[in-house]
């Protein structure tokens, strides 16, 4: 018997809005995968690669590069929310947890990129650059 997905109650409206623009389309671009990526594996990993000085390759460089914008993307497209934490920021360590929460529809994506293929790929630039 296949696994039936709970749907939750409170639809995600932002994933909603994105989603229906044209029937059914959720599109990422390079840089906000490399953003997704790098917030999951900095929560995972409790690290932050720019704060600690970490050269990222050159050929995955640019879509590490705009962080921010790309992260704009993915709290309008519902898959991340944003966080402000004074304290946690003060501290100036650690990774991005205090700061950020991956939606369960990020999740499921992060899920959709590994199966891809796709995560492992930006992934690997994040384990060389440690």
């Amino acid at each position: 018997m296949p696994k039936i997905l709970k749907i939750e109650k409170t639809p995600n409206e932002l994933l909603r809005g994105h989603l229906t623009r044209v029937g059914f389309d959720l599109s990422l671009g390079r840089t906000h995968i490399a953003a997704l990526v790098y917030l999951d594996q900095s929560i995972r990993q409790n690290k932050q690669w720019h704060l600690a000085g970490y050269k990222i390759s050159r050929s995955m460089g640019r879509a590490f590069a705009h962080f921010a914008t790309a992260t704009s993307g993915l709290i309008e497209r519902g898959l991340v929310v944003h966080h402000w934490d004074e304290k946690a920021n003060k501290l100036g360590k650690g990774g991005l947890k205090p700061h950020y929460t991956i939606t369960k529809a990020g999740q499921l994506v992060i899920g959709l990129l590994q199966e891809s293929g796709l995560y492992e790929e930006y992934a690997v630039v994040l384990r060389e650059a440690s």
